[in-house]
């Protein structure tokens, strides 16, 4: 499993290009910035996302501002997943 994690990482290292451009050659300004900011934190770290990352965890349930990632890596995600529903 190792390995094959290993082998995936670096052929996607491989196709990264220096200068990343949009799949959707209509994308919005926005778009491109927040394309742009995230190639540029390539490299200074790792960049993870949560879903319900402060709503619950192991051992807690909501509203306490707590998260698991923060307790494990000492920060928050750097993205959030929530789903909308009843």
């Amino acid at each position: 499993m190792k390995v094959l994690v290993s082998i995936v990482c670096s052929l996607s290292i491989l196709q990264a290009k220096t200068h990343p451009s949009p799949s959707d050659p209509q994308a919005t300004e926005e778009v491109k910035i927040l394309l742009k900011r995230l190639h540029d934190q390539s490299g200074k770290g790792i960049m993870i996302g949560h879903q319900d990352a402060t709503a619950y965890g192991v051992g807690w349930k909501s509203g306490t501002g707590k998260s698991d990632i923060k307790e494990v890596c000492g920060d928050y995600p750097a993205v959030y997943g929530w789903d909308l529903g009843d």
